[in-house]
Formats: C-alpha cells, sequence, structure tokens
C-alpha cells in the first residue's frame, strides 16, 4: 500500500516538472520515468512513447533527462532518491500506477484530480481566487513557476514537446508567486544540461 501511495505522489511530482498530461502518465511503460548514473551523475529520466503516436511531433525529443543535483537535502535529488527506491522494488512497474488503477485513459484525468485532492487537500494548496483543482493544475503550476523565474517561452514549449509557443502562454498563470522550491524544481531549466535536453542533444 505504501508502494502504491508513492508512486501516485511521486507521478503527481513528475507532472510537475515534466509538464506530462494525464493521458502521458496512463501511457507509461516500465521504466519510462527512472534514474540512472552515468559519469558521476544521476540523472532523472522521463519517456513519453505517447508522443511517438504524433507524427508531427517527431522533430522534439521524447526522452527528457533533468541532471540531479548532489546536494541530498534538494527537492530534486529526494524526488530522484524516491523514484530510484521504486524502480527498484518494482522492477520499473511503479510508474505505471495509474494504468493499472484502469483499463482505459478516458478517466485518466478525473483519476489524476482525486489523487491531487487527496495528497494535497486546499489548506496545503491554496488555490488564486477563481481557480479549481484539476488534472492540470500540476501542468501549469509547473510552467508558470518557471514563467515565475524568466525561463525562457520557447524553453518551455520545447520541454512540454510543443508545436507552438501560444500553448506555453495558453498555461502561464500570471498570479503565481515565485517560491524557493518552484525555483528549485525547476532550476534545470536555466543550466547547460536542460538547454542541451530541448535541443535533442541528451540521451541520443
Amino acid at each position: 500500500a505504501n508502494v502504491v501511495l508513492c508512486s501516485r505522489l511521486v507521478l503527481l511530482l513528475v507532472i510537475t516538472v515534466f509538464f506530462v498530461r494525464p493521458a502521458t502518465v496512463w501511457a507509461f511503460e516500465p521504466y519510462d520515468v527512472s534514474v540512472y548514473m552515468g559519469g558521476g551523475h544521476a540523472y532523472l529520466v522521463c519517456v513519453s512513447r505517447k508522443v511517438k503516436l504524433r507524427p508531427e511531433f517527431l522533430v522534439t525529443p521524447n526522452r527528457r533527462e533533468v541532471d540531479v543535483p548532489s546536494d541530498e537535502s534538494h527537492p530534486l535529488c529526494q524526488l530522484a532518491y524516491l523514484v530510484y527506491r521504486m524502480q527498484t522494488q518494482t522492477r520499473g512497474r511503479w510508474c505505471c500506477a495509474l494504468r493499472e488503477q484502469m483499463a482505459e485513459p478516458k478517466r485518466a484525468p478525473e483519476i489524476v484530480t482525486e489523487w491531487l485532492r487527496t495528497a494535497l487537500p486546499p489548506t496545503r494548496l491554496p488555490l488564486p481566487s477563481g481557480r479549481r483543482l484539476s488534472s492540470y493544475s500540476l501542468r501549469i503550476a509547473g510552467i508558470s513557476i518557471c514563467s515565475a523565474h524568466h525561463v525562457d517561452a520557447e524553453w518551455i514549449c520545447r520541454w512540454a514537446l510543443w508545436r507552438s509557443k501560444d500553448m506555453a502562454e495558453r498555461y502561464t498563470q500570471r498570479d503565481y508567486a515565485r517560491s524557493t522550491i518552484g525555483a528549485q524544481l525547476m532550476c534545470f531549466a536555466a543550466t547547460p544540461a536542460g538547454r542541451a535536453a530541448t535541443n535533442n542533444t541528451m540521451g541520443a
């Protein structure tokens, strides 16, 4: 039961960091979200296999990597540790939690919203006035955090595997405040490694 709960919580963070949709989370296969070691570094990897079904996205990377900071107290390092522990315990199947809960992807947004409501009740996740919690709340949060910390809109668009910057603008909410933990979660966006990931020079 603890593995199931932990899997759901970490997948919610994966949605935030990698801007993935519920349908993409449903399509995850074993090890699609994983941690590997290389050159003395740990990398958090997300493979969006569903993108391969969309020919117009073939020019963008379908594998995204985050160079994990070595500081054990850093949120990305803690996230990577949880992913590594679960992939070891479940042979990589932990990231398939949404598909194992239901056979069809139609209810994926509803289920992700239920996970979010359980993990973060309103008292712990105060939303701006007029905003409702939904399966897209975490994607909006991740994108808005990047924007608030002056991450380039083109980078956001490529990381989200979008064809148009208009999509980045549509998702960005200007009333999201700058935050320390938000900046830490998305710190890789401004690094050479983060830029390389969006140019498809990593994970070739």
